[in-house]
């Protein structure tokens, strides 16, 4: 809930007072994979999100994201995350950005009851400019979730992604 009160009173704001290079928006797809702590007969799964970030300067991007999976089993868990992440660039070769980064993270699993848990994230991205404003990129993270139960365990994913960015400034 806070995290889309956030979302709505940024996009309330008129753009010249958020010290913001720019604004980013994006999906992703790729793979999602449960560690070890999942029940062995829990399949991992095909997942997608979406993205929106802001460019604070020319290293830090803060993004919003929110993604979903289902993982078929004898138990079927679905999988609803939702994560703030400062993302670093680390370094800027040609048309590729890399970003080193991490954050906060609620995280839903939806098997015979709903729980929502906290944890933490780590992610490494390369982003492809294609143009001044569209990116094409790859992005590895891994979810920790402050749960030690076999219902709710932590999980990795691998997912392209796809945004575009919008200047704000002059």
């Amino acid at each position: 809930m806070k995290n889309k009160l956030l979302l709505v009173i940024a996009f309330l704001l008129p753009a010249q007072a958020l010290p913001l290079e720019s604004i980013y928006v994006g999906g992703q797809l790729g793979f999602v994979g449960l560690t070890q702590q999942a029940p062995a007969s829990t399949m991992n799964a095909l997942g997608f999100g979406i993205d929106v970030g802001f460019r604070v300067n020319p290293v830090l991007d803060v993004s919003l994201r929110s993604g979903l999976s289902s993982h078929a089993g004898p138990t079927t868990i679905g999988l609803w995350s939702n994560t703030v992440s400062a993302d670093f660039m680390v370094g800027h070769f040609n048309d590729i950005q890399l970003f080193l980064g991490g954050g906060p993270g609620f995280y839903q699993f939806a098997a015979a009851t709903t729980e929502t848990k906290f944890g933490l994230h780590a992610n490494a991205i390369a982003d492809l400019v294609l143009g001044e404003n569209l990116r094409l990129g790859l992005g590895g993270r891994f979810h920790g979730i402050f749960d030690p139960s076999v219902a709710t365990p932590s999980y990795w994913t691998m997912m392209m992604r796809v945004g575009f960015s919008f200047n704000t400034g002059p």
